[in-house]
């Protein structure tokens, strides 16, 4: 019994130094207190558990996009180049609400919202990969010969998407 007490309090006072770094500590020396003070807002852990899904979807490249063809926003002139892509994270925002509902995850657990955001981001590049394969052509046609009266034997095969 005496064990598993000293176990807790090992965690507990490494847990304790742990969340007394102070993150300016490791920010460049040249910064402003004013900037300092930004970027320690900005990585405070209630933001941080929310920006763990924001690395998911693209970013816009409008018409270098892959999926520019298929855009409903570029389409009608409204992809925000540079910018996440908005479809994705509709998508990225319903299936972290259905995950975090069925599963009964709770925000608070970290390392169950963690597993929920790579279940997320697994959807999403399933359905990336969906949309690459629907546009592949299966089937090629290649010369194999050409005839005595100089007409293209043609073979059909079909080929991968690797």
């Amino acid at each position: 019994m005496a064990n598993e007490i000293d176990k807790f309090d090992e965690k507990n006072n490494f847990l304790d130094k742990f969340e007394s770094l102070r993150p300016d500590l490791f920010f460049p020396v040249e910064w402003s207190d004013e900037d300092k003070q930004k970027a320690v807002d900005l990585v405070r852990p209630q933001k941080m558990r929310t920006s763990m899904f924001s690395s998911i979807p693209m970013r816009c490249e409008s018409t270098k996009c892959i999926f520019a063809s298929t855009c409903p926003l570029l389409q009608q002139n409204l992809a925000p180049h540079g910018k996440s892509c908005p479809i994705e994270m509709s998508m990225v925002s319903q299936f972290t609400a259905e995950y975090m509902e069925q599963l009964d995850v709770s925000p608070e657990n970290l390392v169950e919202v963690s597993m929920v955001r790579d279940l997320v981001d697994q959807e999403v590049q399933y359905l990336r990969k969906t949309k690459l394969l629907a546009k592949e052509h299966f089937i090629q046609e290649n010369i194999i010969g050409i005839d005595k009266d100089r007409k293209s034997n043609f073979q059909k095969r079909t080929t991968s998407c690797s």
